[in-house]
């Protein structure tokens, strides 16, 4: 169920955010500013604008919380679809292989703490929403 999947996650942020300092935090707010700004940017058909924006939050990400975490891997498959989307399947698909690996690194590392029924129902989440 997507809501345990938000929960794990969550509660992993809030415990990898009590050991930060202001520094890291702003970092992390730093990669929300540009994911977010490049989402805009790529909905409104301005992919100039929005890769760079994406190529900055990916490395933010990649810096602050590491590969393995869904932010990075949302991130990196967003910038592989403006790669695609712009007629550069060469430069997206190692980015959507490398977005997999790290949602399956992810989902190795949340699934034993659940019920089966629970990884059941992160599984089925995980497959609708991440990644082409």
């Amino acid at each position: 169920h997507w809501r345990v999947r938000d929960a794990h996650r969550a509660a992993a942020d809030a415990r990898r955010a009590v050991g930060m300092s202001y520094s890291q935090r702003e970092t992390l707010r730093q990669a929300l500013r540009a994911d977010d700004e490049a989402r805009a940017s790529f909905l409104g058909g301005r992919y100039a604008e929005a890769e760079p924006l994406y190529k900055e939050a990916v490395e933010v990400w990649k810096a602050a919380v590491g590969e393995t975490h869904p932010d990075y891997a949302t991130t990196l498959d967003n910038l592989a679809l403006l790669y695609w989307e712009t007629g550069r399947p060469g430069e997206a698909e190692p980015l959507f292989e490398r977005a997999r690996r790290s949602v399956r690194l992810q989902i190795s590392s949340v699934l034993p703490g659940l019920s089966e029924r629970e990884q059941l129902a992160y599984l089925a989440v995980t497959n609708q929403t991440c990644l082409h």
